[in-house]
């Protein structure tokens, strides 16, 4: 990671705290470092960084924040030790007021002598990589399109031979007046 000699319109841009969606700008984006750092804005986390990497100190607060909500796609409980290591994150206080600057993401609960935040609702999540573009610097997101819609197939299938299909059977039975 080395210190940044980019526009300060672009910088304040990635600092931005009503912004944490930048799929749009890097959809758009022709210079080649600045679609790397779009990118990693986009789809990466801390542990994306490059040494290549321009960063400011905003610019890695925002990307600390933006591997919080990553990480909080993968699990509903996240222990301050973990999100200290996987989102460069040195102190409990420092953990707690990202969580509570992520509120337009989740509804979370902090337990500070248990060293715990629980999710307990989500509102938004990180952007989804929809094969649009070659990535550079993020490896493919495990989270994509192409698992999205599989996860909705399957879940639309669950619904109506498992779901659905045991409402009807069971509807029938408890309604059925005799012999057909």
């Amino acid at each position: 990671m080395k210190t940044t000699t980019m526009d300060p319109s672009f910088i304040q841009l990635l600092e931005s705290p009503q912004r944490f969606h930048y799929k749009d700008l890097w959809l758009q984006e022709t210079d080649p470092l600045r679609r790397k750092v779009l990118e990693l804005f986009t789809f990466g986390t801390i542990q994306h960084i490059r040494d290549d990497t321009p960063m400011t100190a905003g610019m890695l607060r925002k990307l600390q924040q933006l591997s919080i909500v990553s990480l909080s796609e993968r699990l509903r409980e996240l222990p301050y030790g973990l999100i200290e290591q996987e989102c460069g994150i040195r102190d409990d206080d420092t953990v707690e007021q990202q969580l509570m600057q992520l509120r337009e993401f989740f509804e979370v609960r902090l337990d500070s002598p248990a060293r715990l935040a629980t999710i307990d609702r989500w509102f938004d999540c990180r952007d989804v990589y929809g094969g649009e573009r070659e990535l550079l610097i993020v490896p493919r997101p495990s989270t994509n399109r192409d698992s999205l819609i599989q996860d909705l197939e399957s879940w639309h299938r669950k619904l109506h031979t498992e779901i659905l299909g045991h409402q009807r059977s069971f509807d029938h039975n408890a309604f059925s007046h005799g012999p057909k």
